[in-house]
């Protein structure tokens, strides 16, 4: 089955040949030397100076992780949902004990800094706010948010609080810079802009949000981030992991920094041009605002039995629309591995199946 998702994504075949390679003691120099390279180019590709670490699982490992650090009970969190993942973010942050307060905008549509400006208005008017979390780049809806922006309004208006990102399709598909836009933390997965195996959760943290990690106690203790650092500390990770998928990313992102963090988010936005005109081009029509560079949303009367004959005709797996989008949209992905010839196959297919369909390409 050839992957037209958001994630996983194809890994290339020199990514997964390390990944088959004879496994590395998890206390090894060898494993060590992998961690540190890899974890060197991934600052790099977070443009970061500061600590970037990887945990075991899959990228809301690292979120909870996060939230377990930063988020005690009784204090106040906003999360600005623009789809599933957003409205996760206040699920985990609730669990954490906090008061959850939400700036919400219907599937398909952004938020906007004024949005965000007048309700932090209102909130900070009764209560505290310990963070802020935002989705970059929601893989429910296709939209993108301005974080570099909606940052700045946070940091403007109430500057201790962290600004906690969920960069899970865009790290590695467009442009996020955690430094220069003072991002507390950005958490995101292998098997999506970094084309390896699911997997491993990579956060990158702030020096403000690291030293709180480091001298608050957490209610977790799998995912307990001052036990992450700690074994940071040592050039380890925490527990034992995944040394293969490790390997695998290391390949990935010395690719990525070799490429250049400039030309990867170029070729993610061309590819999204060139999904976005070959499908309504074909009487597809775009789903919402489309400002995500990991996928393409859209609509079609007969977007199920286009899915379905993708999949069973041609072997390709296009991802189907989640909850309340489910059977209404096909969600094409465009992030890490794929290239403009792999999705020119993809409209070959579709073509094939619209004359089938008796609808002329």
């Amino acid at each position: 089955m050839r992957l037209y998702t958001p994630g996983p994504v194809p890994v290339p075949e020199d990514v997964m040949a390390a990944a088959c390679k004879p496994v590395l003691h998890h206390h090894s120099e060898e494993f060590r030397h992998v961690l540190q390279e890899t974890t060197r180019d991934l600052r790099s590709i977070f443009c970061t100076s500061q600590t970037v670490v990887m945990l075991s699982g899959s990228a809301m490992t690292g979120i909870e992780s996060v939230a377990g650090c930063c988020i005690q009970p009784g204090d106040h969190v906003l999360v600005l949902c623009h789809g599933r993942f957003g409205d996760r973010l206040a699920a985990c942050s609730a669990l954490r004990g906090a008061t959850v307060h939400t700036l919400s905008v219907p599937w398909g549509e952004s938020i906007d800094v004024d949005h965000l400006r007048q309700h932090l208005t209102h909130l900070l008017a009764t209560c505290r706010l310990r963070a802020v979390w935002m989705v970059h780049s929601e893989t429910s809806t296709g939209v993108a948010l301005d974080i570099k922006e909606l940052a700045a309004v946070v940091h403007e208006r109430t500057p201790e609080t962290f600004v906690l990102v969920d960069g899970v399709t865009s790290i590695a598909i467009q442009e996020v810079r955690t430094d220069e836009w003072k991002l507390d933390a950005v958490v995101t997965g292998a098997q999506k802009g970094l084309f390896s195996p699911p997997g491993l959760a990579i956060v990158s943290l702030s020096a403000r949000l690291e030293e709180y990690a480091r001298s608050h106690a957490s209610a977790l203790y799998v995912n307990d981030m001052r036990r992450v650092l700690e074994a940071s500390d040592k050039g380890l990770m925490l527990w034992t992991p995944p040394v293969t998928i490790v390997a695998a990313l290391q390949v990935a992102a010395r690719q990525i920094v070799r490429k250049g963090l400039e030309t990867v988010w170029r070729e993610h936005a061309e590819r999204r041009e060139y999904v976005r005109q070959q499908a309504t081009q074909r009487g597809f029509e775009l789903f919402g605002e489309g400002s995500s560079q990991a996928l393409v949303m859209l609509s079609h009367e007969r977007v199920n039995d286009v899915r379905m004959a993708l999949k069973e005709r041609f072997s390709m797996l296009v991802a189907d629309g989640q909850d309340q989008l489910s059977g209404r949209v096909l969600r094409i992905g465009i992030c890490g591995s794929y290239t403009i010839e792999s999705l020119a196959e993809l409209f070959g297919a579709m073509d094939t199946i619209l004359v089938d369909f008796g609808e002329a390409p």
